[in-house]
Order: structure tokens, then sequence, then C-alpha cells
């Protein structure tokens, strides 16, 4: 079984599996703080569903913009637990955000 790291920030806990850990590694150390702030967000509005993995689409602009998506599994009384992240196109990216299903970014990229 894989190794599940938690995570903290503002009464925000949840969990990842170590994989995912070595998936933002691939993705770039420039990345991880303004991904992990969009998860940390994501865990204040996530619906709870019985054993089913919930996918969103998010962007980052540290640098050049990078399109990703987050796969997370969020049961009633479990902290959010993170699966997967990958970087996607932008295609992908417009069709989570034609569904509703993205993540919000930064407060200071809200401007952009």
């Amino acid at each position: 079984m894989a190794l599940e790291l938690k995570y903290s920030k503002d009464n925000v806990t949840f969990e990842i599996e170590e994989s995912f850990l070595e998936d933002l590694e691939r993705i770039g150390t420039a990345y991880i703080d303004d991904i992990l702030t969009q998860m940390n967000n994501l865990c204040l509005s996530l619906d709870d569903v019985y054993n089913e993995i919930q996918t969103f689409g998010g962007v980052s602009h540290e640098g050049e913009a990078l399109f990703f998506e987050i796969s997370v599994l969020k049961e009633h009384g479990q902290h959010p637990f993170f699966l997967e992240v990958a970087e996607i196109s932008t295609d992908e990216y417009l069709d989570y955000f034609l569904l509703q299903q993205t993540l919000q970014p930064r407060e200071e990229y809200n401007s952009l």
C-alpha cells in the first residue's frame, strides 16, 4: 500500500498518495505552491461523494501557463484524498471549464 501523506493549512487537511508528490515534481517545482493552494481552496467546497473519484481541471500562471487535472476522492466524514495530478492540454482544460469543474486560481491571477 502506498504511503499516505497529510497536508494541513488554514484548518484544511487532506491526504495524498506518495505518487502524487512524484507527479508534482515531474510537473515542476515552480508550480507546486500554486497547485497546493488551489487544492486547499477546493477542499473548502468539495462535495462528499460515496466511492466516486472526482476530477477537476486547473491552470497555474507561475511562469508559462500550465494546465493540469487533479483526481480526488472525498467521502462523508473523511479528509479529501488526492490521487493523481497530471499536465493536460488547453482543450482538455476547456472541457472542464464547460462542465464547471475547474479549480479557482490564486487571487492575484483573477485580474488577468
